[in-house]
Parts: C-alpha cells; structure tokens; sequence
C-alpha cells in the first residue's frame, strides 16, 4: 500500500512494475552468470509470449489490462468488453484470437485411408457421429454389408450382435428410414450403449470405425477402431469468428442459421461453422467475437447460449425430423442439436451510451466481467 501511495498508481501498476524489475534483475544474473550460445534457428512463433505477441501485431496494450482479459476467459468462456467507444475492445479481442492461432503448421498425412473390400468396411468417424452415437452409411458401404449380413426392409430394423476390439460385447443397430418420397433411402447405423461407451474411450474424430464382416463365433461381426491422421488443408481455416451483431435480432437465427424450406437446406453461420471445427479440433482453442452486442437486446438472440455455457446442454437447431431429411441428402455434419465445445470462448465488445440495449438484471447474474 506505501509503494502504491507512493507512486500513485493501482494495483497493476504496482505489480507490473515489480514484474518488470523481476524480469531485469533475472536477465542482469543471466548476464554474469553465463552468455548463452547463439543460434541460427529461427524463433519458434509458440515461443513468442502474449505481450509481444500483441505488438507484433501492432497493437500496444497495458500489460495487465491482457492479463486481466486472459484470466477473466480462464475463469469463464464469456467474458464482455465494455467501455466507450474507440477505446481499441474489438481489437485487443482480435489480438487475442490471433495470436492464439499461431503455432507449429501440421504436415500432411502421407498415408492412405483405408480401403474397403468384401469382408472389411472402414467409416470416417467425425464429432457429430461419435458425440450422436450414429453414422449413415453410403451406397457402397450398403452393398457390401448386403452381402454379407443383409439389411433390413424400408421401416424396420435390424439388431447385430458384435465382438469389440477389447474382447467385449455389443450391439449395432441398422435403421432403413422410411420416406414419402420412394426414391430417397437413408440407413443409419446406431452404436448401442456398449460400443458407444467403448468408441467414447477408444476413438477420436479422424478415426476409422473397422467392420470386419468374416466368420465370428458367437457374434455377427466385430468392431474395432483404426487410427487416422488428422491432415491441414492448403489454407488453415480460422480458429476466430467476428460476428457483427446487428439491432433487428430478436432471435438466434443470426447465430445458428435456420432450415430453409424452399431449398430444403440448412443455412449455416459463421458461427456454426466455427463450433462444428472447435468438436473436430478439441486440442486448439477458437473464439467467438460479438462486435457491438447490446446493439440488440442480448436476452433475445444470446440466451440459448448463456443456458448452454451454464448447464453443458445442446442448443436446438432443428426437430429430428428436419434432421432426418438432410441425413437423407446427404448433409451429416448438421446436427439437431450442437454442443459447444469446451474449447470454444465468447468475448463481446458493449459501448455503453444512448444508442444501445441495457442489460436486463438477468442478464448481469451470468457473471458480466469488465476489462476495458
């Protein structure tokens, strides 16, 4: 307290500067102590601390107005930046997603995928798949499960009994989804409580879910789980999303996208996209940036996702019906309800003046966090 008087500074301030003497006093002993060796290699980006990181970028921030931003996130994946306008909140959320990104480039995987064959059937497993515990199956998939063990008529189904990679048991059931429309066929392969459970422990999205169809005493075939490799596209999608929030959402259309029943489609957000990678990627952290959110009122298009960053509950996109149909053409990755990773953060920027929404008393309980 005599230091902080004394300078007349906060807190930060104090401690900051204890910090910085810290850090020169450790470079003062390094200095006599020993002259580290000098090398050719370039600097690893990873390396790179989240300070310089910010200047880099050209942006130049209080160090403890960052650290205060990067606690409050590790306290809670929702964190709002609030102050007047042109006080830099967009950018130091910015800052923050991008620097997050940086990191060692992953090679390609050289190796193939592997190949079906008559007795053999190997599924790419995604997140949506292992979190529904269900895959659809293709025509060629089909054909050679046909072959070998039948399929079921148009509405019933059909109950495999199956020996799993640990010597376990389960079962697999093969639904033929019946349609109005003749021409449309979808077969969905659920994984029951026993693969389920076992696929939980024992695959990630990127593996293969191997169907050896060949003679098994006492069960009908036998599951078990060959380890892919993740490959980078040409051009690394980003791990941020900036949604500009604009003043007529009065729903969460603007952030889920909505079905579209003239294209029979669902139309997918920036958003969407976003959380259907971060399940993909769970290792790597992605942010979610709302410019300008009390432009509208927040309770009305954001209150699906407080509830579900409260409870760890899926938000609704569509009935199960709807569901069904884009299974049936061919659109597997949009789920009925989607969870948000636990690798995934939401930082909104609020300018607090006349032109905005207040926030509703309901609204502050969820921990409103102030850091600019």
């Amino acid at each position: 307290m005599e230091l902080k008087d004394l300078l007349r500074t906060s807190t930060w301030g104090v401690e900051h500067l204890l910090w910085s003497l810290g850090q020169g006093a450790k470079q003062t002993e390094g200095d006599v102590d020993e002259v580290p060796e000098e090398s050719s290699d370039p600097p690893d980006s990873d390396a790179m601390d989240l300070y310089a990181g910010y200047r880099a970028q050209g942006l130049h921030f209080p160090d403890e107005v960052v650290t205060s931003l990067v606690l409050s996130l590790a306290t809670k994946r929702f964190l709002i930046l609030s102050g007047i306008s042109g006080t830099g909140k967009t950018k130091i959320a910015l800052g923050l997603a991008r620097h997050l990104e940086i990191g060692p480039d992953r090679e390609p995987a050289d190796v193939a995928p592997p190949v079906n064959n008559e007795s053999n059937v190997f599924i790419p497993l995604t997140a949506p798949k292992l979190q529904r515990a269900r895959t659809t199956l293709d025509a060629a998939t089909r054909e050679t499960i046909d072959a070998r063990l039948g399929l079921p008529e148009r509405g019933p189904s059909k109950r495999f009994s199956v020996e799993l990679g640990d010597g376990s048991d389960g079962h697999l059931r093969l639904n033929n989804l019946g349609f109005t429309d003749q021409s449309r066929q979808l077969y969905l392969l659920f994984f029951l409580k026993e693969v389920s459970t076992w696929l939980g422990d024992n695959a990630k999205p990127g593996d293969f879910l191997h169907l050896d169809l060949g003679e098994h005493d006492g069960a009908d075939l036998r599951v078990d789980v060959v380890e892919g490799t993740p490959t980078e596209p040409a051009t690394p999608a980003k791990r941020h999303a900036p949604v500009a929030v604009r003043s007529d959402w009065t729903d969460p259309r603007g952030l889920v996208g909505f079905f579209n029943p003239l294209t029979n489609s669902y139309v997918r957000t920036a958003v969407v996209e976003l959380l259907l990678r971060a399940a993909e990627d769970p290792g790597r952290p992605y942010v979610v940036i709302l410019d300008e959110m009390n432009l509208a009122r927040v309770e009305y298009y954001f209150s699906d996702f407080l509830s579900a960053l409260e409870s760890d509950e899926p938000i609704g996109l569509m009935s199960p019906g709807l569901e069904e149909e884009l299974l049936a053409l061919g659109h597997d990755d949009i789920p009925a309800q989607l969870q948000i990773p636990p690798n995934v953060s939401f930082v909104g920027t609020v300018n607090v003046d006349e032109t905005t929404q207040s926030f509703s008393p309901k609204f502050v309980g969820h921990a409103l966090q102030k850091v600019a």
